[in-house]
């Protein structure tokens, strides 16, 4: 239940209960489509992060699709550790799959991030009929309801170079934690991809964002109304049965090509921050992303740089 509280400022609100997430009919969706992704699939009612009972499971040999989800996290975690990602009971999603492949080589690990990220935003965009676009490298993001313009719209060509950068705000995040073999060649083991929406929290609710962070929305502030969780999370499996093979074989140029079609602020100016400390930052047009996941700048003097790690701000 969410209710308005006053006290807090016009539009604020206390979030007191939600729905606990079905599982058992995610389950049985899950079986009933044959799925990989989500079998099995492991729920707790309240977890510290389901990427680190994931890794633990996957550290023991659990097989691929192994799936964890909960209805609260303690101590969930964004891109880097930086941030603790926000899961009150019964509001979110909070998700982590094993991802194994006998084919898998650790220079194409940028690939899966961005496949996963196509995936979800799909999901989310048939289940919710939410435009869902993506900050680079995964970050799932959506136009500020305040702006009436779809996520997915702007950053595209000639019309973004007519009009000021459409304010973002962020709906989830995926983070991609693999293990890599130090035989030679090194292989990945497995990976872990945690991933985390913002369904029925409203912005209004969750806790201030670090410092220069982009500013949170969920689902239930851009649709105006609850959103159920379990059709969202099948929908979900089912696109990421597709998308954790799609990294490392033949279908990645169509997913590269998806991506590209949802990128945040392509065709526009763009500063990188690298991770490096002291780093200068990067900036010129953004192009896309190359074979590998990186991101492509083009720098004022027509070279075009590449990037592996960063954060992509408007520029």
């Amino acid at each position: 239940m969410v209710r308005e509280n006053p006290a807090r400022g016009f539009g604020a609100t206390d979030v007191t209960s939600g729905t606990p997430l079905d599982h058992l009919a995610v389950i049985a969706a899950v079986r009933a489509r044959g799925l990989a992704v989500g079998s099995p699939l492991q729920y707790f009612a309240v977890v510290g992060s389901t990427s680190d009972v994931a890794k633990e499971l996957a550290s023991a040999g659990a097989p691929h699709g192994t799936t964890v989800v909960a209805d609260e996290q303690e101590a969930g975690r964004g891109r880097r550790g930086a941030s603790r990602w926000q899961t009150p009971p019964c509001l979110s999603i909070a998700m982590s799959v094993v991802a194994r492949s006998r084919l898998a080589d650790p220079t194409l690990l940028g690939r899966i991030g961005s496949c996963v990220a196509v995936a979800v935003a799909e999901a989310i965009e048939k289940t919710a009929g939410v435009r869902i676009a993506v900050k680079w490298p995964n970050d799932l993001v959506a136009a500020d309801p305040a702006s009436g313009i779809l996520a997915g719209d702007q950053g595209r060509g000639d019309r973004e170079r007519e009009r000021p950068t459409v304010p973002l705000r962020k709906v989830g995040g995926i983070l991609v934690e693999p293990v890599v073999t130090a035989s030679s060649p090194a292989r990945v083991e497995y990976a872990v991809v945690g991933i985390g929406i913002n369904v029925n929290l409203p912005a209004a609710a969750m806790s201030p964002v670090d410092a220069g962070a982009m500013p949170p929305v969920a689902l239930v502030d851009l649709v105006g109304h609850p959103v159920m969780r379990e059709p969202i999370m099948v929908e979900m499996l089912a696109r990421l049965d597709d998308a954790l093979a799609g990294w490392h074989d033949l279908t990645w140029p169509g997913w590269r090509t998806r991506y590209a079609a949802r990128l945040a602020w392509a065709g526009a100016p763009v500063a990188v921050i690298p991770e490096a400390p002291g780093a200068p930052p990067l900036q010129g047009i953004l192009e896309g992303i190359d074979d590998v996941g990186a991101l492509v700048v083009r720098c004022a003097d027509g070279t075009r740089a590449t990037v592996m790690s960063g954060t992509v701000r408007p520029g």
